[in-house]
């Protein structure tokens, strides 16, 4: 699996915006468990594609500026596992799964999970709703801070939907929109993700 955010856009009414690359993310899963409610694990590695020591103007402030990352600089081991339930002949599933991330560079470790339904409409479509939250595994390093959303002693819970539409087998393209319901560090706006995706 291969994830790379080609273009990550943040901005704050206050300041200017910065679109750049974001982390990337390489990693498998393997199912090893085969039943009615199948087990997964899957092993994410971060990549430090992002920029760190990205500064933005503040609007009317001259010579003012605020850093607004896309990504922390360092790379990183997910460790998660995954279960999942299918239902109405597989139109509909449940699924559901949580992770711990080893992270280096001084930053402290941190762990996510997630709950996910969805459904199958006209062959071609999956409409999908998740609730996600992360949190450091310890207490966070305030020295070790880069700016919202990355770097230290990040925190939130966030729900948000995705319509992917499958135009081959095993091609697809998707549009959501996730909000942060509550958290630290983190901007407090929303934000929409365009995917494209292929499976081998």
């Amino acid at each position: 699996m291969l994830y790379f955010p080609f273009l990550r856009h943040h901005s704050l009414e206050t300041t200017d915006s910065v679109t750049q690359p974001g982390d990337a993310i390489v990693g498998f899963k393997y199912r090893f468990l085969r039943c009615a409610t199948p087990l997964a694990v899957a092993v994410d590695f971060g990549v430090p594609t992002g920029e760190q020591q990205i500064l933005v103007a503040i609007k009317g402030v001259p010579e003012g500026s605020f850093r607004l990352p896309t990504g922390d600089g360092e790379f990183s081991t997910r460790v998660s596992l995954y279960a999942s339930r299918a239902f109405r002949d597989g139109n509909t599933f449940l699924s559901g799964g949580g992770g711990y991330n080893f992270r280096t560079r001084g930053y402290t470790d941190e762990v996510s999970y997630f709950v996910n339904a969805g459904n199958h409409l006209f062959s071609v479509f999956w409409v999908t709703g998740t609730v996600m939250g992360l949190f450091p595994a310890r207490e966070p390093n305030i020295e070790r801070a880069v700016g919202f959303g990355v770097g230290e002693g990040v925190e939130y819970i966030t729900a948000g939907g995705e319509v992917q539409y499958n135009f081959t087998k095993r091609s697809s393209v998707s549009f959501g929109y996730y909000r942060p319901l509550q958290g630290k560090n983190v901007l407090a706006g929303g934000g929409f993700v365009l995917a494209v995706s292929r499976e081998f």
